[in-house]
């Protein structure tokens, strides 16, 4: 993916960036699953992966500012040590985060707001390691950029559709996220 691809693939990645971030609005994962998943049948994974990095900064500082109030910061600060010291530290925490969501009760918007505070520190950290490993040109960063700002529309598309699913439903599509992710690691 490049600046100068044809009109299509700016729409189509438009779009994708746009329901992914709708999705991940409403449970708190899968922009990149969806993401990359769309668009890396048109262009290679390490091209992909360094001009998503700012465009899920963006989505995930609008989701984290729509929603700083739920936040539960005793629980917010056991989760998040897991952004600095890596990948596997992150993902045991994100399994008991998710066992403790279900026993505190953490659903729909506090359980939103908690994992954006996680991906708000990771995506920050990862945008600048990519720059500076340079993996993220300039083209990149507008590329990036874009795809953020129709990302934060999809944050407020689903900031509006939250309030109107029930518990249930809101279980089931986390659900659905998590089968998809487990999905996506058994085949890719």
């Amino acid at each position: 993916m490049q600046l100068d691809m044809p009109l299509w693939l700016w729409l189509l990645a438009l779009l994708t960036a746009l329901l992914a971030s709708a999705i991940t609005t409403i449970t708190s994962i899968g922009a990149g699953l969806i993401t990359y998943g769309v668009l890396g049948f048109f262009a290679d994974l390490k091209t992909i992966i360094p001009i998503l990095a700012p465009a899920q900064l963006l989505a995930v500082l609008a989701r984290f500012w729509l929603f700083r109030k739920d936040i539960q910061w005793h629980l917010a600060i056991t989760f998040f040590i897991g952004v600095i010291p890596g990948i596997v530290v992150g993902t045991w925490l994100f399994h008991l985060l998710t066992e403790l969501a279900l026993r505190y009760s953490l659903v729909r918007e506090a359980l939103v707001a908690m994992m954006s505070l996680f991906f708000l520190i990771g995506n920050s950290q990862r945008a600048l390691l990519y720059w500076q490993e340079g993996l993220l040109t300039a083209d990149s960063l507008s590329l990036g950029c874009t795809l953020g700002l129709a990302m934060i529309a999809g944050v407020y598309v689903g900031r509006l559709i939250l309030p109107h699913l029930s518990r249930e439903r809101f279980v089931h599509l986390v659900l659905a996220m998590l089968i998809l992710f487990g999905m996506k690691f058994l085949v890719w």
